[in-house]
C-alpha cells in the first residue's frame, strides 16, 4: 500500500505530522475495508502524533473516523467521547461546516446504540425482564450527549445536520443497522 510506503519514509526523515496523516489514511482504508479494530489502533496512534506536533485540524478528523470505528464495532460511549473532542475542536477552529458532519456522527451513534437497545429491551421482555432502557440524546448544540430515561429519538442531531446541507447516504445508515 502506498500509504505505508508514504509512512515509512515520513518516519525515515522524522517527518511526524506528516507520518501521522499517513497512519491516518492507512487507519481510513481499514475502516473502508470494515477492518475496524486495525483502523482503531493506527488512527489512534496518528491522534497522538497529530497531538503531539499541534495539528487541531487533522486530530478532528482522526475523531471523526475513529468514532465511526468505534460505532461500527459497538462501542458507542467511546464513539461518543471521540465526537465531542471532535466538536470541542471544530468549535475551537471555527469549523462550521464541520460541526454539521459531527452533528451528524453523533445522530448515527444516537441511532444504532438506540436500535440495540431497542433490540435488548424486546429481548428482555421476550424473556419476562421489566424495566426501561435508557436511550442517548445528542445535542451538541447543548453542549453534547446525554442520557434520558425514556426513548428520544435522534431527529434533533440529523435535524442540525440536515439544516446545515450534511447527508448521510442510505448504504451507510444501512450498514449501522446491520452493525446493531
Amino acid at each position: 500500500m502506498l500509504h505505508e510506503q508514504a509512512r515509512a519514509i515520513f518516519e525515515e526523515t522524522g517527518n511526524r505530522g506528516s507520518q501521522a496523516k499517513a497512519c491516518g489514511n492507512i487507519g481510513t482504508c481499514y475502516e473502508a475495508l470494515g477492518k475496524y479494530d486495525e483502523g482503531v489502533r493506527l488512527l489512534e496512534e496518528a491522534r497522538a502524533m497529530l497531538q503531539e506536533v499541534g495539528d487541531r485540524a487533522n486530530e478532528a478528523i482522526m475523531l471523526i473516523v475513529l468514532g465511526r470505528c468505534k460505532t461500527a464495532l459497538g462501542e458507542y460511549a467511546h464513539a461518543i467521547t471521540c465526537h465531542n473532542q471532535r466538536w470541542a475542536l471544530v468549535q475551537e477552529l471555527h469549523l462550521m461546516n464541520e460541526q454539521a458532519s459531527t452533528a451528524l456522527e453523533l445522530g448515527v451513534v444516537t441511532w444504532a446504540k438506540a436500535r440495540v437497545e431497542h433490540r435488548d429491551a424486546a429481548r428482555g421482555a421476550s424473556l419476562g425482564h421489566s424495566g426501561g432502557a435508557a436511550f442517548l440524546f445528542a445535542s451538541p448544540t447543548a453542549g453534547g450527549v446525554g442520557q434520558l430515561d425514556g426513548p428520544a429519538p435522534a431527529a434533533p442531531v440529523f435535524t442540525f445536520a440536515a439544516a446545515s446541507g450534511i447527508r448521510r447516504p442510505k448504504a451507510y445508515m444501512d450498514s449501522m443497522h446491520d452493525a446493531a
